[in-house]
């Protein structure tokens, strides 16, 4: 199975430091899967000091940390077809497992594989996984269909003309949107949910670990979660963690 696992870097250097950590723990437990970067034009040559050996594609500036996180939905704007299975990992996660076997599970081409961050259906109407704009019949909806909100942090999907029709789909609500939103996760959760083609079945709380801390197991793919924007104390929680669990990224 080839694997490709990618991430993004825009606006800010300060993401520089946790995007080394998080590359470095994943291929620690995953020396065979293809790691790429899609970075901001602007921080390629100091992520490039950092990281030297991880392919980095260059993307445009990214005016704001709200676009800048938008930029993982441009990944097929590269070729994908050496590929069987995309994950996204988010620069303030570190993996501390082998991520062959949930990958092996993800096998539906219409469905985005993500962590459903609470089954509490009045989230949807939050505007951390919403537009704000849903409708009574989108809400019953989703409670028919278990329909949870989810972090866009981490996901994966295997890349077919499918996906990046949805891709397209979401990159296209984002550029006519006119009101509030939180980041991409909003366009994401309403994109993906409205149509039903999230599947919550493979990222889990027995692998995955939302807000870690320093107590949090190390066997999972510990999410650093909450303050986005906040590079430097994402640095600092994860550096941390890593000196009591994880020893081995910081030599």
């Amino acid at each position: 199975m080839r694997i490709l696992a990618y991430y993004t870097l825009g606006y800010q250097a300060s993401y520089i430091e946790p995007l080394a950590l998080s590359i470095k723990s994943l291929l620690h437990f995953n020396p065979d899967v293809t790691v790429w970067i899609l970075c901001d034009e602007h921080l390629i040559e100091q992520v490039r000091a950092k990281i030297p050996d991880i392919p980095i594609f260059t993307q445009s500036r990214s005016p704001t940390p709200e676009v800048a996180s938008m930029q993982k939905l441009s990944i097929f704007s590269q070729d994908l077809s050496g590929f069987d299975k995309v994950i996204y990992i988010d620069s303030d996660i570190l993996v501390g497992l082998p991520i062959h076997p949930m990958l092996e599970r993800v096998t539906n081409p219409e469905k985005l594989y993500v962590y459903a961050e609470s089954t509490l259906h009045n989230w949807h109407t939050h505007i951390y996984f919403s537009l704000q704009n849903y409708t009574t019949s989108d809400l019953q909806y989703f409670r028919n269909n278990h329909i949870y909100v989810f972090n866009a942090g981490l996901f994966a999907f295997i890349p077919t003309d499918t996906m990046r029709a949805h891709f397209a789909g979401v990159n296209e609500m984002i550029r006519t949107h006119r009101g509030s939103f939180f980041y991409e996760q909003s366009f994401m959760n309403v994109y993906f949910n409205k149509r039903n083609l999230a599947d919550y079945s493979i990222f889990v709380k027995d692998n995955y670990t939302m807000h870690a801390s320093n107590h949090s197991p190390k066997n999972t793919l510990l999410h650093f979660s909450g303050s986005p924007g906040a590079g430097e104390s994402k640095t600092s929680r994860m550096t941390s963690y890593a000196q009591i669990h994880m020893p081995y990224l910081l030599t």
